[in-house]
């Protein structure tokens, strides 16, 4: 009896798995995706919660839906959806127009992905159960550099990758509506709420851009790693040490 074939692995899964085998001690990505409904077998999460990008963080250890509840953050239910109205009275974002943290007139320009969606679907990238919409990856700037470069957006013919600063979720919202990668330097509620290290940024992958990047991922850390040996020779030999 000829033995079952194995299922080639999804772009999902590969960058997944390319990614795991690069940074071993590290957490690999999550993934989300709106969904219209919540598919067979998906746990919604209930409970309290502070914030969207909470949820980034517990993505790292299960999949799960989340409604319009969103988390307490009300900035965050606006980029990812759920409504278009900052609440009135808040005291989160009173604060922040008191403080001069936000000046509201910079609301108009805030990225909201359109409403209409259910709940949005967490999970590590290789376990999403539906086609991943956005890949979040929590990561130093060396991780952050070899998927810049795997991604395009490192070369000099190329306007970059664009890096946000506050609110890290609007880098989400952003990367989604323009088909194209979003850094973020990470604000400070992200920092506490997503527990945020402090060399650590945020790097957003729209879905659409992950056929072929496992391959671009494994090129450029052969490149960065035979790059690397000559740079630590040239070192050693300006050091005088053998």
């Amino acid at each position: 009896m000829t033995a079952p074939s194995t299922p080639p692995m999804s772009p999902a899964q590969q960058v997944a798995e390319a990614l795991r085998r690069l940074f071993p001690d590290r957490p690999g990505p999550v993934a989300m995706a709106r969904v219209d409904a919540v598919p067979e077998g998906v746990a919604v999460r209930t409970g309290p919660a502070t914030s969207a990008c909470f949820f980034w963080r517990e993505a790292e250890r299960g999949v799960f839906a989340v409604g319009a509840e969103h988390g307490t953050c009300p900035v965050g239910r606006m980029t990812q959806g759920f409504t278009t109205e900052m609440p009135a009275g808040d005291e989160l974002i009173g604060t922040m127009v008191e403080t001069g943290y936000v000046d509201p007139a910079e609301l108009a320009s805030l990225p909201m992905l359109p409403m209409g969606h259910a709940a949005i679907v967490y999970g590590p990238l290789d376990a999403l159960p539906v086609e991943p919409e956005a890949v979040l990856l929590i990561g130093e700037s060396d991780r952050i550099m070899l998927l810049g470069e795997a991604l395009g957006v490192a070369r000099l013919d190329s306007p970059g990758l664009r890096v946000m600063g506050r609110p890290t979720c609007a880098a989400v919202s952003a990367a989604i509506l323009q088909g194209e990668p979003r850094g973020s330097l990470a604000c400070v509620g992200a920092r506490i709420f997503a527990g945020f290290a402090p060399g650590e940024l945020l790097l957003v992958i729209p879905g659409e851009l992950l056929p072929g990047l496992a391959s671009a991922i494994a090129q450029v850390a052969a490149a960065n790693a035979r790059v690397g040996e000559l740079d630590r020779a040239l070192q050693r030999s300006l050091a005088g040490v053998g």
